[in-house]
């Protein structure tokens, strides 16, 4: 799977996401979805389904009609994993990496095919019964391994996300896709907002760069205005606002997004 080239003279393309939905960050994620609404930006809504510092979506009605609004307006509801939680056989290389990454969320980057299969086939059923649909799939920490992606592959899920690309499982091509985040609590908060102040100057014709919102971002002074000045400069230079699932088509009508005055 090579990376497609980009298509010069295009507008760059925006997408934003909130990640680490549940019902332990209703709060946090409801002020991000409010403060993109308020700018017309559609969003893609990274949600966790499983048991997540405590709580489980299913136990939530309140956050599940919240989430289905969302969709209802034109936000795209994607799959984040399942617990966030890491294999505790994961090989010594791998859990090292995914301590740095992910925070030791690193849930599907040392699963097998079938293992990842599993958990991706758990949650999207439970979201199917909150009335939730989704084509798209981000992992934690933005790493998964070859067979992980087989195994969402085989469940149906139409991409997945990396760092560095978003991978179209139906063709195989990957879109090159830069992203950016603050990373709060591990020391690069500081950096993160320097590139959220200067994310105009990474688009280019074509491209699309993705901006990541997580609910821990709230808690750190200033991480949220320096998202949402981003946001907004590169709204000013001329970046497209799209969904992952929007970006490649994935079946959804197009239409624009309806958002609350």
């Amino acid at each position: 799977m090579s990376p497609e080239a980009p298509t010069l003279g295009e507008p760059p393309t925006l997408v934003v996401s909130v990640h680490d939905i549940s019902p332990a960050t209703a709060s946090e994620s409801r002020q991000w979805v409010q403060d993109l609404d308020r700018r017309g930006v559609p969003a893609s809504l990274l949600v966790i389904p499983g048991p997540w510092r405590g709580r489980a979506l299913a136990a939530d009605s309140e956050i599940a009609g919240w989430l289905q609004g969302c969709a209802g307006r034109g936000h795209e509801i994607c799959l984040h994993g399942w617990d966030h939680t890491a294999p505790p056989d994961a090989p010594l290389a791998r859990a090292l990496a995914g301590n740095l990454v992910a925070a030791g969320c690193a849930e599907f980057w040392s699963l097998g095919e079938d293992d990842a299969a599993l958990r991706a086939r758990r949650g999207l059923d439970l979201l199917a019964g909150l009335g939730l649909a989704t084509s798209g799939f981000t992992p934690p920490g933005w790493l998964v391994s070859a067979p992980a992606i087989r195994g969402l592959r085989r469940v149906g899920l139409r991409y997945v996300t990396t760092h560095r690309s978003v991978i179209d499982l139906r063709s195989g091509r990957r879109l090159p896709a830069t992203v950016i985040c603050h990373r709060p609590h591990r020391g690069a908060e500081r950096a993160g907002a320097v590139l959220m102040a200067h994310a105009p100057k990474l688009l280019r014709p074509g491209r699309t760069l993705r901006m990541a919102l997580h609910p821990d971002d709230l808690m750190q002074p200033g991480l949220r205005e320096a998202a949402l000045r981003g946001i907004d400069a590169a709204l000013g230079a001329g970046a497209r606002p799209v969904t992952y699932a929007s970006l490649l088509g994935a079946g959804q009508k197009s239409r624009q997004p309806s958002y609350p005055a």
